[in-house]
């Protein structure tokens, strides 16, 4: 027998008892005689197809299985007798299959009911709208939120099982009761419309609802109207001539002292406006510039609140709208004059637009005008050509409006332009005093500290070596204001506006040797002179002083002047102002205040300039002189009254500019505590400049 490659010994046993059952003995020999091997008669030469050992070629037999080098193990059978050598195919190395699989007929499976394969993708659902149909918190800017908006007809909102949270701020909330929960629903108009929310609250508490503008969600700037049950009847939030766009309405609701949560009745009417009455709204009417009175019918004007946007005015409640434009061709100082009946109209603010119902300043001095009368004036110097609008804002007695409003503009060519009115300005010498007409000056550049300057102008001068400068202000009864620029008409420096009329002064320091400054000093007269003046002094060294908190250590202030600091947080209350006497500290409980004590000794007549500045928040800083050698630390005045005090001069910080005659001065740095709620004795960090000059 022929052994090809290595079998197991139980395939090995299994073979041999096959070729034992399988051998034919020789003819006419012993059974367990030789084989004989015949070869089939149909092939008289071996196969030449299959030249490799392995592929049914007949080897010695050695005992050892031989290896191909092929890797299939190949098992040439011992002849059959039949005649023809049996060769079994070569091993694939693929065992046999014991299951024969099933014939392909053609048909496609059954489908199984499953779905396909996850694809890994995550799919978040949406903003879903509360049951109550209220958002629970404003959507953000450019989304009007899953909520459907309101419309038109009626709708119960049940707060108590609506789950929102408080947090929507409204101006009317909390009256009278504790703020709740509350949400927020989009209001959309397509046509100017006039809008009635009526709001009722049923059960025990209050109900609110609040309009707000697109734009303004929660934000009380925004507000257009809000209103409260207050635990009583209906109420109803009119906005009317509402125009097309986007609003918010929020409601919310409150228990009385913790019980339980109302139901909100809402019923939403929304008509078209009808048409508005000329003035009532832009583009207003047109009023000529001949100081002719232009009478205004007022009854039928929409109060609306401030439906009109202003920029600057003072909130003077519930009130309506009034507009007038008028037109002037050539620069020209403008006196504008609205009034109405006295007793009806009790308050109006006055707003110059260069464009009808925009914030936008014509000119940066152009800011509101509000007064608590009957009548508001106001004085606009050198106003470029062009038209202008003016939006008023009237609040009546009793929420109805007046008969007729009248309104008056009075426009004259502006007188030629001093050379102040622009950079560089008019050129200075020191210690020589300039003036410029007021009707010369145009307002152009706003002061920071004094937004009621009406005209301003530039004065410039080269900065001396080595010295301080004292700059000065004065305008007659009027207010001034000061400041230094470099270069002119930028980069402000120190801006003082007293609050009471007179002169304005500023000293600077450090200035650049050479280099042009310009005074900028503006004032609120509408006639008259601005009088401007630069000065150079000697420096003020500045000194740091502590302990002096009664007479026996008071301090002196040399002839010269300085800055002296210190602070009187901790020093004790020996000397007051009397509260009464009709002087500037009439209103300060100087007796609460800790104090400190500075001399000044004159020897000839000066003009002493000084400035008491306050470093701490809950410190407003009081000025206040004694005359005589006798310096009094008792609260009763004694025998050295008060020759003068001063308080709030610019701001809480306080300051005077008196000629004194020769003699002593007792100098005190107090605080000027509220009689009502200003606690116990008070002090703080400070810094007194004084400043001497000849008279």
């Amino acid at each position: 027998m022929r052994l090809r490659g290595s079998l197991g010994l139980l395939a090995l046993t299994a073979w041999l008892t096959a070729c034992a059952s399988s051998t034919t003995p020789a003819e006419g020999g012993a059974e367990g005689g030789a084989d004989t091997v015949n070869p089939p008669t149909d092939r008289p030469n071996p196969p030449t197809d299959n030249p490799n050992p392995g592929d049914g070629t007949v080897v010695e037999d050695t005992g050892v299985a031989e290896d191909t080098g092929i890797g299939d193990d190949v098992i040439v059978p011992m002849d059959s007798g039949v005649g023809d050598d049996v060769v079994s195919p070569p091993d694939t190395g693929v065992p046999p299959m014991d299951v024969v699989g099933p014939i392909d007929t053609g048909v496609p499976p059954t489908d199984s009911g499953v779905g396909p394969a996850d694809t890994g993708v995550d799919v978040i659902p949406g903003p879903v709208c509360p049951a109550v149909g209220l958002n629970e918190n404003c959507p953000a800017m450019g989304s009007t939120g899953p909520c459907a908006p309101l419309t038109a007809g009626t709708r119960t909102i049940n707060f108590a099982t609506s789950g929102l949270m408080p947090g929507i701020a409204a101006s009317c909330e909390g009256m009278f009761t504790s703020m709740g929960p509350d949400g927020v629903v989009p209001l959309v108009i397509t046509s100017e419309s006039n809008v009635a929310i009526r709001v009722e609250a049923i059960g025990s508490g209050s109900v609110t609802a609040t309009l707000f503008n697109g734009a303004g969600c929660g934000v009380a700037t925004q507000q257009r109207g809000c209103v409260n049950t207050n635990n009583g009847g209906p109420v109803t939030l009119t906005a009317n001539n509402l125009a097309p766009g986007m609003y918010w309405v929020a409601f919310s609701a409150a228990g009385n002292m913790g019980g339980p949560l109302p139901l909100g009745n809402i019923t939403t009417t929304i008509t078209p406006a009808p048409p508005r009455l000329p003035g009532d709204t832009c583009p207003g009417v047109t009023v000529p510039t001949d100081g002719t009175t232009t009478t205004i019918n007022s009854m039928m004007f929409q109060r609306v609140g401030n439906e009109l946007p202003v920029t600057g005015c003072t909130n003077i409640g519930p009130s309506f709208d009034m507009v007038f434009s008028f037109t002037i061709a050539a620069t020209s100082d403008v006196n504008i004059d609205v009034r109405g009946p006295a007793g009806t109209v009790q308050a109006i603010n006055l707003d110059v637009q260069g464009s009808c119902g925009t914030t936008m300043r014509v000119r940066d001095d152009l800011t509101c005008t509000s007064t608590n009368s009957a009548t508001a004036l106001r004085t606009l110097r050198r106003l470029a050509p062009g038209t202008y609008w003016v939006v008023s804002q009237v609040r009546t007695g009793g929420g109805t409006n007046p008969a007729s409003m009248f309104a008056s503009v009075t426009a004259m060519p502006s007188p030629p332009t001093d050379l102040a009115d622009m950079c560089p300005g008019r050129p200075l010498s020191a210690g020589v005093q300039f003036s410029s007409p007021v009707t010369s000056l145009a307002q152009d550049t706003a002061f920071a500290c004094f937004p009621a300057s009406s005209a301003d102008g530039n004065y410039s001068f080269n900065a001396p070596a080595g010295q301080d400068v004292l700059v000065e202000a004065f305008a007659g009864t009027n207010q001034t204001a000061v400041e230094l620029r470099e270069p002119c008409g930028m980069n402000p420096m120190a801006c003082t506006a007293p609050s009471v009329p007179g002169r304005s002064w500023q000293r600077y320091a450090g200035l650049a040797a050479g280099r042009s400054y310009t005074l900028h000093a503006g004032t609120n007269a509408a006639a008259g002179n601005l009088d401007v003046i630069y000065r150079t002094i000697a420096p003020l060294p500045t000194t740091a002083i502590a302990g002096n908190e009664a007479c026996m250590t008071a301090r002196t202030i040399p002839a010269t002047g300085g800055v002296f600091t210190g602070n009187t947080a901790m020093m004790a209350q020996n000397s007051a102002a009397p509260a009464f006497g009709g002087n500037s500290c009439n209103q300060c409980n100087t007796v609460a205040g800790r104090d400190a004590v500075y001399q000044l000794v004159l020897t000839a007549r000066t003009r002493v300039l000084a400035k008491l500045n306050g470093a701490a928040a809950n410190f407003d800083p009081v000025i206040y002189v004694r005359q005589g050698t006798m310096c009094n630390d008792g609260n009763s005045g004694g025998s050295a009254p008060i020759l003068f005090c001063a308080d709030d001069y610019y701001g809480q910080n306080s300051a005077f500019d008196r000629v004194l005659d020769p003699g002593t001065y007792s100098i005190f740095v107090d605080d000027c505590v509220p009689f009502m709620g200003g606690g116990s004795a008070r002090g703080g960090a400070y810094s007194l400049e004084v400043i001497t000059l000849a008279p």
